[in-house]
Parts: C-alpha cells; sequence; structure tokens
C-alpha cells in the first residue's frame, strides 16, 4: 500500500502530532508499505528520501496563499500515485486535493486549530464548546466553516477521544464516519536511567521539582501553574518549578515570576528534544497540567509510563486518562482556578504513599494506549476505506 501523509508539524519538533507522524511512518514502513510525508517546516522547500521515505517539506516562511497553493500542488502531485491520503493537519488542502483526484481521504483531527489560533493570538475566553456555541467575527466563522466543510469531506474522521468526538458531531458529521482511536506510545522505546540518576545527572538532586511542559501561549494556562506555586506554604526552600517550552508569553510569565518574588525557584527550560522531556519528567516529582480542553495529550501518558504522579484538569480528554484518586488527582477545570490546583499539589507533593499508588496504577493504565494497539486500530480504519 502506498500513502500520502499531510502533516503541519514535524518530528523533532515537539508536540503530539509531529510524535504521531513519527511512530506512524516507522511502523508504515517496518510494515512494508511506501510512504510519502508533506509537511509545513521551517526549513526551506526541499524534497528527499528520509528513512525509507519521501519527505517533501514545505516552507512555513512564506506567505500563507502561497504555501497553501504549494501545498494543495504537492498533494495532487503526489496523491495520484497513492493508495490513500492521510491527513493529520491542513484539512481544507487535504478536502479540495481529494476532490481534484478522486482518493479515499483520512483526517485525523487531534484538536481544533481554529480554536487554538484564535485563543492563543487573540487572548479569546471561550472554551471549545462555547466556541462553536457563539459567533465570532466573519473571519473566525468564516475558519470554523472551512474546517467543518474539509472534515465533512472526508471518507472518515479519526479523533483521539471520546469527548472531542461529541464535538464534531456537532459539525453534521454522520456518527459513523466518525472513530474513536486513542493516542498510543511506544513505551519499549522509554530506556531511561533511574529516577535518582537522572536527578544527579540534571543537578536536581536535593531538590522537589513539580515541572510542567507545554507551549508557552495562551491556552496552556501556566501562569496559574506560576500563582499557585507561589502560594505553597513551605519551609522547604527546595521547592522547584521546572517549565519546557517556548512561546510568545514567555517574557509575561517571567515578570509574573518576579513580581511574586519566585523567579530563583522557577526555571524556563526552553525547547528540549524529546529524550530529554522524558528525563526532566523522569526525574520530577510531580507533572501538573493546566490547559483548557486538551484533547489527549501525549505528555500524560508519557507522564504515567515513567512513573512521574499527575495532576491535571478535570476536563476534555484528560478524564478518559486519569481516573481521580486512583492513577492521578483532577481539579475543576474553570478559569482563575489556582486555588483548587494548588490544595491539589499540596494534597500530593508530601504524600509519598499516595504517589507510590499512583504510579503502581498508572503503569497498569498505560497498557491500553500502546502505540501496537493504536496503530493496528487506524490500520483497520485504513483497511475499510481502501
Amino acid at each position: 500500500m502506498e500513502i500520502c501523509i499531510i502533516t503541519p508539524t514535524l518530528f523533532p519538533e515537539p508536540g503530539g502530532p509531529s510524535a504521531f507522524v513519527d511512530n506512524f511512518v516507522n511502523s508504515l514502513i517496518k510494515d512494508g508499505h511506501r510512504v510519502t510525508v508533506i509537511a509545513i517546516s521551517e526549513s526551506p522547500d526541499l524534497s528527499f528520501k528520509a528513512e525509507n521515505y519521501l519527505l517533501v517539506k514545505i516552507s512555513r516562511k512564506q506567505l500563507r496563499i502561497f504555501r497553501v497553493l504549494k501545498t494543495i500542488f504537492s498533494i495532487i502531485q503526489l496523491g495520484r500515485k497513492s493508495d490513500l491520503i492521510f491527513s493529520c493537519g491542513l484539512f481544507l488542502e487535504s478536502a479540495i486535493s481529494k476532490l481534484i483526484i478522486r482518493k479515499p481521504l483520512i483526517i485525523r483531527i487531534g484538536g481544533d486549530p481554529v480554536w487554538e489560533k484564535w485563543t492563543n493570538q487573540e487572548g479569546m475566553k471561550a472554551d471549545l464548546d462555547e466556541f462553536y456555541k457563539n459567533r465570532y467575527s466573519p473571519k473566525i466563522e468564516f475558519k470554523k466553516y472551512l474546517q467543518k466543510v474539509s472534515c465533512k469531506l472526508a471518507d472518515r474522521v479519526i479523533t483521539p477521544c471520546y469527548f472531542f468526538k461529541s464535538l464534531i458531531e456537532k459539525w453534521k458529521i454522520k456518527t459513523e464516519k466518525i472513530e474513536v482511536v486513542y493516542n498510543g506510545i511506544n513505551v519499549e522505546n522509554m530506556n531511561l536511567p533511574p529516577k535518582e540518576k537522572l536527578k544527579r545527572d540534571l543537578f536536581l538532586q536535593g531538590k522537589k521539582v513539580i515541572l510542567t511542559i507545554g507551549r508557552l501561549i495562551e491556552f496552556k494556562r501556566i501562569d496559574e501553574i506560576i500563582k499557585s506555586f507561589s502560594e505553597i506554604k513551605t519551609d522547604h526552600l527546595y521547592l522547584y518549578l521546572y517549565i519546557i517550552g517556548e512561546g510568545f508569553k514567555k517574557d509575561e510569565l517571567i515578570a509574573l515570576c518576579k513580581k511574586l518574588d519566585i523567579l530563583d525557584r522557577v526555571n524556563f527550560l526552553g525547547i528540549k528534544n524529546h529524550n530529554e522531556v522524558l528525563q526532566y519528567l523522569k526525574a520530577a516529582d510531580l507533572f501538573v497540567l493546566n490547559s483548557i480542553d486538551e484533547v489527549m495529550p501525549n505528555v500524560v501518558l508519557e507522564s504515567l509510563a515513567v512513573g512521574t504522579p499527575v495532576i491535571a484538569p478535570n476536563g476534555g480528554g484528560i478524564p478518559e486518562i486519569i481516573q481521580d484518586q486512583v492513577d492521578g488527582l483532577l481539579f475543576p477545570l474553570k478559569r482563575g482556578n489556582k486555588d483548587e490546583l494548588k490544595e491539589t499539589i499540596e494534597k500530593l507533593l508530601w504524600d509519598d504513599e499516595l504517589k507510590q499508588v499512583f504510579i503502581k496504577n498508572g503503569f497498569v493504565k498505560i497498557n491500553q494506549f500502546n502505540w501496537k494497539k493504536t496503530y493496528k486500530r487506524i490500520m483497520s480504519v485504513i483497511n475499510y476505506n481502501l
């Protein structure tokens, strides 16, 4: 089988979508399938053989209209030779190409890029459900419309959780066209040193470390984590907050740390490669997430896999991973939730016995999110549509 994969991001760029594409491509090649990847990249436009597949890079830096046209042209040119188009983003370009070359199209939508873009760029306060119930500027409504139409044109839409399935069903996509396939991770590839060795290697020995990972953007709500951290009552001056990620809110977050007089205990680590992220994740004492409407965050799965207890909001697709009080702690998903977040952190931070219960149960839970199971389910969807 020959598959043309469309992606807006490419490994080793950070984030779940790039990790998914990397796992998917490697599994397809291992199974003997031929693969072409069309990706938006920071590097110049370039086509070459990469790990036994053809990779076409389209520069993110050019004007959007030229980028869109070049993407459509590439999908048409390379998709003609393929049995199927598998789109992990750039849904409009993929849908237009499908109409022209009449190839089966499967869209995997792991989040809502329209909502995310306007939340970050315009500071919108609506959650996903509100975003589609309410009306906004003509530009936003047009983008919402194009995304809905693009997904309706697909032969199948794959979503990583039931929370997001319930949302896109409101786009008037037939229920039978939507398949839920949970994200999966390659636990077998996580050959990390013991926790204490990692603490020594990363200069975390003797520190109690709370870790958060994500782009420094609006809907990740890292400012609330910082505020909560600043109010944790403790005489333990070895308590630190580590933040992995970059984004346009970084200067604002640093200024907040200075204002709260905790900059000496908050470390902004910037972007780390995937292996470094896993090392910090395993070395940390707690992993904290505070995003609005996360669909199926890979970092929560990875935290369970490396044995670091998780604290996360009770919303989006997270309750489909974490069972409160069993393999992690959930707190209310709402704006201005620093008090609830602080109380939840304090409940777990010093309770080593409870942490061990969560770690043990997390190792059991992660078996439900094994990459081999995810790949098998995706291939069953693909084979059904050929």
